[in-house]
């Protein structure tokens, strides 16, 4: 399933269907976000969000949004625990932007490269 979390109000609604360390570093991010934009922006017009992704067939939904394998990312970070997913940032431009969070285990092979890198 594909989750789409723009302010640090919503992330309490993913529950623990993701491991410590995505929720941390999505806080963080988010935390970034509603500092700079404010926490009752439409986050779908002006700063941004986060997309986390659980499946491959989430990879494809991510692709009407983000062409993950034409867009180049910003960064990449490895998040290691029990379950290890990476983060990727995507600039779309200079007041937007998207992070990605998905399981390494589908991860697409370039931003394991950029890993790696």
């Amino acid at each position: 399933m594909l989750y789409r979390i723009g302010t640090v109000s919503e992330i309490p609604l993913l529950g623990s269907k993701f491991p410590d360390q995505v929720i941390h570093h999505l806080q963080a991010c988010t935390a970034l976000l509603d500092t700079s934009y404010g926490a009752n922006r439409n986050y779908f017009e002006e700063g941004g969000y986060s997309i986390l992704i659980e499946t491959p067939q989430d990879l494809c939904l991510v692709d009407h949004t983000i062409s993950l394998q034409e867009h180049p990312c910003e960064w990449v970070d490895l998040l290691s625990g029990q379950r290890d997913f990476l983060a990727a940032l995507y600039l779309m431009n200079d007041d937007y932007s998207i992070v990605v969070y998905m399981p390494l285990s589908i991860a697409p092979h370039h931003l394991l490269q950029e890993l790696n890198a």
